[in-house]
């Protein structure tokens, strides 16, 4: 009896990140005009105009909104990594604790080249009591 030779390694439904790839490069080069101009607007938006705005008009160090205790998050957008994300800026979560029994993580964000001010305050958040219960407990 033959050995079943193994389908292709595109088949089906495995492949996806492929067929995105491939999306991707018939959309043009990086050097497209197009690109290049809605790369400059969203990173002025996610950078200068969004992050850096919102932290000086607030006077934060990082941005932050209150969570629905019942619904969790529920916000349209990418939630808060997509502007760091987009701009280049540093965004860390750290364990905050239980909220009904059930794990949070606190997101800090901050301005550009803003790194090592934002491990401290994440390395002093972190270890800020309630401490998260071992692992089976």
């Amino acid at each position: 009896m033959r050995a079943r030779r193994p389908s292709s390694p595109c088949s089906a439904r495995r492949c996806s990140s492929s067929r995105r790839r491939a999306g991707a490069q018939a959309r043009g080069p990086l050097s497209d005009a197009a690109y290049r101009d809605a790369r400059r607007r969203a990173l002025q938006a996610a950078g200068p105009d969004g992050i850096d705005a919102l932290l000086r008009r607030e006077h934060l160090s990082a941005p932050a909104w209150k969570l629905d205790p019942l619904l969790g998050d529920h916000f349209v957008g990418g939630g808060v990594s997509q502007a760091p994300a987009i701009a280049g800026y540093p965004h860390i979560t750290v364990p905050a604790g239980l909220v009904g029994g059930m794990p949070v993580g606190l997101s800090l964000v901050a301005g550009a080249w803003q790194d090592a001010p934002l491990l401290g305050i994440a390395a002093a958040v972190e270890g800020l009591p309630p401490k998260l219960p071992a692992h089976g407990s």
